[in-house]
């Protein structure tokens, strides 16, 4: 069982960003999400020109995302975090049978809490849909894709 430790330099300099996109992204299956804006990045962790934040210390991370979508033909549309490029098992996908309405924006967002090693990174993917056409993530009307994560505990594992 990981034990906290609360002496840590980790713990009281707690790694943390927020990263965000303001322009319209186009995706084929499979796509990495790009980040042209950088809110606040504590300790330089967010590695912008990969687009990924990539882990300082070992210990159990939150992340979060959230977008606004153009709904252009797009019947089912999934996202998921990748740690190291592979599945982490932390994904959302909405279904937008009913939107049929360029004017609508639906949101959709994803979080959770995932145990990492140092220099292991993360990634925000749009892993597919069905019915491809188009797909969009944007800004639209003020609102902005969004991604961020902290250090919620570091951890040994006894080892």
């Amino acid at each position: 069982m990981p034990r906290l430790i609360t002496s840590d330099t980790a713990f009281t300099q707690r790694p943390a960003f927020m990263v965000r996109t303001t322009t319209a992204q186009n995706f084929a299956q499979s796509t990495k999400i790009t980040w042209n804006v950088i809110d606040f990045d504590v300790h330089s962790d967010f590695n912008n020109s990969s687009d990924r934040f990539v882990v300082p210390v070992r210990g159990l991370y939150f992340f979060h995302f959230s977008t606004a979508l153009d709904t252009n033909e797009v019947r089912v549309q999934e996202f998921g975090f990748r740690k190291n490029g592979g599945d982490t098992g932390i994904t959302t996908a909405i279904s937008l049978n009913n939107w049929h309405s360029s004017n609508e924006h639906p949101g959709v967002s994803m979080s959770g809490s995932l145990p990492l090693a140092k220099d292991d990174y993360i990634e925000v993917f749009m892993l597919g849909h069905s019915d491809f056409n188009t797909s969009n993530l944007n800004g639209i009307r003020g609102s902005t894709a969004s991604f961020g994560g902290w250090l919620v505990a570091p951890h040994h594992t006894g080892n």
